[in-house]
């Protein structure tokens, strides 16, 4: 069942926990103040409710999003946007280059789409793919809140090794971008999928500055497929890759495993932590 996308006004208490929670400094272990202290005591009251806040601003311009402040990523980015993916949009920032392509797997509400959007600027381009129905309306709410439409193209497809259909497993509790192929079971949705390529091709893609990945555990099968189907093709070889990993599902031996795929296809890890940052090494403009 899809959920109602009412948008609520925000409550006077909840608004003064969200000011309370957006001065807390932006240190990560600082963020337990908000996710086990404030954010499940306001959210008792509010659980489900959807609202629209300012995100960031970046560059003069707001950037808003209608989230669940109960879910795991809408409640960072409605009570501790200022910790959100911090790092990974200091890299944005500084390697995404305006006009530049960003491709994005597994964008849920669209966090890192719509700060992308505002980096590459309307002569840029980023692509969003999330397969989960309900994260996809509410990406595309927040493409359009942000008037994004003419440089976010969103697609409601999973990305797979292969075309084909697959179930996914839907996480309608605490996470909801924790929805899984590999947990195809409980509650589940019949997605249609295609391998990275077949969805670049269909989007038109014809070079990435920066690939985000975060699909819970199936990127190795995804980016193998990728990387065998580019060979011939260098010119769709990401500058770089942005991939969850030690954040991930996936068991250790699998995380190495996916670490060597993509080191062994022409990469170096620039920094980890939860997420994963990979340089191209073979690009002619890369700094020394």
């Amino acid at each position: 069942m899809n959920r109602d996308l009412t948008i609520n006004p925000i409550p006077p208490l909840v608004k003064a926990a969200q000011s309370m929670t957006r001065l807390i400094p932006p240190v990560w272990r600082l963020s337990g103040i908000s996710n086990r202290i404030v954010k499940p005591m306001v959210c008792s009251f509010i659980r489900g409710a959807l609202f629209r806040s300012t995100i960031w601003t970046y560059r003069g311009r707001d950037i808003e999003m209608v989230v669940d402040p109960s879910d795991c990523v809408g409640g960072n980015l409605f009570f501790i946007p200022q910790m959100y993916e911090r790092w990974e949009r200091k890299f944005l920032i500084k390697r995404l280059p305006r006009g530049g392509v960003f491709v994005d797997v597994g964008s849920n509400i669209g966090p890192y789409a719509l700060f992308a959007a505002e980096i590459v600027g309307a002569s840029g381009r980023v692509i969003a793919f999330e397969a989960a129905t309900e994260n996809f309306r509410l990406l595309r709410k927040n493409i359009e809140i942000n008037g994004r439409n003419s440089v976010i193209a969103a697609y409601r497809i999973g990305i797979s090794d292969k075309t084909e259909t697959l179930r996914l497993g839907l996480n309608r509790e605490g996470n909801r971008g924790a929805n899984s192929f590999l947990k195809p079971d409980g509650e589940t949705e019949e997605v249609q999928c295609y391998s990275l390529c077949e969805a670049l091709q269909m989007a038109d893609v014809k070079k990435i500055d920066v690939l985000k990945m975060d699909i819970e555990g199936f990127e190795y099968p995804v980016l193998k497929r990728f990387f065998d189907d580019i060979a011939d093709n260098p010119q769709l070889k990401p500058a770089h890759i942005l991939v969850e990993i030690e954040g991930g599902p996936q068991p250790d031996e699998w995380k190495r495993q996916l670490r060597s795929l993509i080191s062994d296809n022409g990469y170096r890890i620039l920094r980890e932590r939860e997420n994963t940052l990979f340089e191209r090494t073979d690009r002619p403009d890369r700094p020394v």
